[in-house]
């Protein structure tokens, strides 16, 4: 294996699983064949036994296994009418092999945790550009969402620039930290900025807020005294109001993204919520799902198994617990989000828990919009935030020499 200085084959094969992931996931025929070099190119780190990240690997793989036989198992007890309950399995089963091959490739090593998140940037930056590419910008503005069938009509690729805005922020404040060139954080900014701009634009709710919780997690997690902890909340605020006055006042974003924000509101504060197509939809879904679990509490009806029992249409809950709740029961959701627990205990003792609880904690906010439980997305953010541990940091050891690798 190359030196991790240099760009090797194992580093290109992470490039393009992550790439093709992120901004490509919607062509199915290269997002298998990037897994395939991806495994086949990290396969001899575990081959070669001496890893910095094997109490990682370990839980990662138990959980998984957990989840993935559970899931197989609720297939037994599911209606005869659910004819996607295994090939839902198996896309979980495939995009749990993006985590392994991630963390297997950090290996705890800080370069290598480095270039996977640069990677993951660079795969945003992608995503921009198809968005330039495929959608006309006669498009922009004009009060509805993008087609289905495009790509862009999906809340995935918002919110992947979302995510990405944040590791940028969390690069920009780390930067300052350590007086890295002004250069390199200006250019941050300006990515940040991009990112965001199409974000709002893609007129997705979840993402503006994914990036908000995420910059401000960070910011306080770097906080030294409860006083900078209040002027940080109070400066966010400030922002957030003047960015909402902006966004009301600018008609190309008004019309992407700002009454989609006064619908929320109205949501929020119960005034004719029901007279807003898309959230009253949303909420007969979840309705229903928590119906559905109230018979069906300790097993659920199997995986995906709402998309039959409810009595709307053929389609998920919108909302990952209760899609989980409804599908796996109480079983099912405590084993998913124990990773979490996992991870957030881990987390503890990392070098990089600002990124990680900036990233797990959006991701946990977004699941209340977003069925996540088989979405690529979701597995290359777990698969870079065990990246970034190693068995010193889970045996709370110095983490200084698997930084130098």
């Amino acid at each position: 294996m190359t030196s991790s200085k240099k760009f090797s084959y194992l580093d290109c094969a992470i490039l393009l699983l992550i790439v093709i992931s992120v901004a490509f996931y919607d062509i199915k025929i290269i997002f298998i064949i990037s897994q395939i070099l991806a495994i086949l190119f990290t396969i001899p780190i575990l081959l070669k036994g001496a890893t910095y990240n094997k109490g990682a690997i370990i839980q990662f793989a138990l959980w998984a296994i957990t989840f993935i036989t559970y899931s197989l198992l609720s297939v037994f007890w599911a209606s005869d009418e659910n004819q996607t309950a295994i090939s839902t399995v198996l896309s979980t089963i495939q995009v749990v092999l993006i985590s392994i091959s991630l963390i297997v490739y950090c290996d705890g090593k800080k370069r290598r945790t480095e270039k996977v998140l640069n990677y993951f940037i660079i795969a945003a930056a992608i995503l921009v550009f198809r968005f330039l590419i495929t959608v006309p910008i006669s498009f922009w503005g004009d009060g509805e969402r993008f087609s289905k069938e495009n790509i862009f009509g999906s809340n995935i690729p918002a919110m992947t620039l979302a995510y990405a805005s944040v590791i940028l922020f969390w690069k920009y404040i780390h930067n300052r930290k350590v007086d890295i060139k002004q250069r390199k954080n200006i250019f941050n900014i300006i990515l940040i900025i991009i990112f965001m701009s199409v974000t709002l634009l893609m007129g997705t709710k979840k993402s503006i807020l994914i990036f908000l919780v995420g910059s401000i997690i960070v910011m306080l997690t770097n906080s030294k005294s409860p006083v900078k902890s209040l002027k940080i909340l109070a400066c966010s605020a400030i922002l957030i109001v003047v960015g909402y006055t902006i966004i009301k006042n600018v008609p190309i974003l008004y019309n992407s993204i700002g009454y989609r924000i006064d619908d929320f509101i109205l949501e929020m504060s119960g005034d004719n919520a029901d007279n807003i197509r898309s959230t009253a939809m949303r909420k007969k879904f979840i309705e229903e799902a928590f119906q559905i679990y109230s018979e069906y509490p300790v097993l659920g009806v199997g995986q995906d198994g709402f998309r039959y029992r409810n009595i709307y249409e053929k389609t998920y809950s919108h909302c990952n617990y209760a899609e989980l709740m409804a599908n796996l029961g109480s079983i099912g959701i405590v084993v998913f989000y124990s990773i979490y627990v996992i991870i957030f205990m881990d987390a503890q003792k990392s070098k990089t828990r600002d990124l990680v609880f900036a990233i797990i904690f959006s991701m946990l906010l977004a699941d209340i919009a977003t069925v996540s439980y088989s979405m690529e997305l979701n597995y290359v953010l777990l698969g870079i935030v065990f990246g970034t541990f190693n068995d010193n940091t889970l045996k709370k050891e110095n983490y200084e020499k698997v930084e130098a690798n």
